[in-house]
């Protein structure tokens, strides 16, 4: 085998690694929120959500940059909805 690509290899397994459990950590931290009973930690992450909007609407924005934006609001929702299908599991 080359050197180049065992190192590629350790790289990619450390950063799979370190995604999926960044990934564990925000499914649990969302999991806390829903089963607390204070709900103070589910309404933190919902006006994050409520801010970003407010940030973006009153912008100016061209059709290739529209785009990226529904496309990351589109994934981070799908995201979103995976987790909260994984909690009620």
């Amino acid at each position: 085998y080359h050197p180049r690509m065992i190192v590629s290899t350790i790289v990619v397994l450390i950063y799979a690694t370190l995604h999926s459990l960044l990934l564990f950590l925000h499914v649990a931290t969302l999991n806390v929120a829903m089963n607390s009973n204070d709900h103070a930690l589910l309404t933190l992450i919902i006006s994050g959500n409520f801010a970003e909007i407010k940030s973006t609407v009153f912008k100016k924005y061209n059709k290739q940059n529209l785009f990226k934006i529904t496309t990351s609001d589109i994934c981070e929702r799908f995201k979103l909805a995976l987790f909260l299908l994984l909690i009620l599991i």
